[in-house]
């Protein structure tokens, strides 16, 4: 297209400038790393590009008070060892990042995720061997080290407050934030609540609409609840006060009726989307990367 001769489609700015052949020969070559000293990182060839990104997106710090952290999942079509395949998805093949955000969707820290058998996706190679073998000396799981590495760059824990979802929270990585004065909320599984004994799912989605339960570990200082909704809700926090509560409009039998809902959730849900918002914003400015065959 841009070397065309045809004067409605040739873009006469390129073809003065750089022969066809040569820009092609240029794009085969084109490397961002060292490929003859490959090693077991499988982004090696891509590394130093993130590794500017995230320079550039913390040039200015973690400024944000409320953070949120998440997966993005990138569609890619090419060749890709550790790409997913995402069954019942629109777009069936991506690869996956975890992001660090503000919570309204400024980027801090992105990490590509390797796959079940390369670690923690860490800057090198170096680093990654020593995180994982010491993760596995002390039985961390994929969602502690992603934690953990994300917070890295965060250099007063005691300035942020953290929200993220079911599959990186847990009631052992909760005590593990506290004593770094981390402060942290966020949604859990129940078999993550290390036994914790509050009202069961199946007891309280037969109670009212609003109806909560609630427990606090003093020594550790988590607080746990549980409250039903449309569905029931668990969450963890090490920070906010679950005996706080504001009521909301749900739509029910008969109409519109108040009911109550613990502060941690309005909070939970006020700032957990930093992520998706940065979703959000990259699907809107969308440029695919396949180039044209001429």
């Amino acid at each position: 297209m841009y070397w065309e001769n045809a004067t409605d489609n040739g873009i006469t700015l390129v073809s003065p400038a750089i022969a066809r052949k040569r820009y092609f020969d240029i794009k085969k070559h084109l490397h961002f790393n060292d490929i003859t000293a490959i090693d077991s990182d499988r982004y090696y060839k891509v590394r130093s590009i993130y590794t500017s990104l995230n320079e550039a997106l913390q040039q200015f710090g973690v400024f944000s008070e409320h953070l949120s952290m998440d997966e993005r999942m990138v569609r890619y079509f090419g060749r890709l060892g550790y790409k997913m395949y995402m069954k019942g998805e629109p777009v069936k093949f991506e690869y996956k990042l975890w992001i660090l955000s503000s919570f309204d969707g400024y980027p801090f820290y992105i990490i590509p995720y390797q796959g079940a058998q390369k670690g923690n996706g860490s800057e090198n190679s170096s680093e990654r061997l020593e995180t994982t073998m010491k993760s596995k000396k002390e039985k961390k799981t994929l969602s502690q080290r992603v934690v953990e590495n994300l917070l890295s760059v965060a250099e007063i824990p005691a300035k942020h407050k953290i929200y993220k979802d079911n599959f990186l929270t847990s009631y052992d990585h909760f005590v593990s934030l506290r004593g770094k004065r981390f402060f942290a909320t966020g949604t859990v599984r129940e078999n993550r609540m290390a036994k914790c004994l509050l009202k069961s799912s199946k007891i309280l989605e037969k109670m009212d609409r609003g109806i909560s339960d609630r427990k606090f570990d003093t020594k550790n200082e988590i607080a746990a609840v549980r409250w039903n909704d449309n569905r029931v809700v668990s969450l963890i926090t090490n920070f906010e006060d679950t005996r706080c509560f504001t009521k909301v409009e749900r739509r029910m039998k008969g109409g519109k009726q108040k009911v109550g809902v613990p502060s941690c959730v309005v909070s939970y849900n006020k700032y957990k989307n930093g992520a998706d918002l940065f979703d959000n914003h990259m699907e809107t400015y969308f440029s695919p990367i396949q180039g044209t065959k001429w």
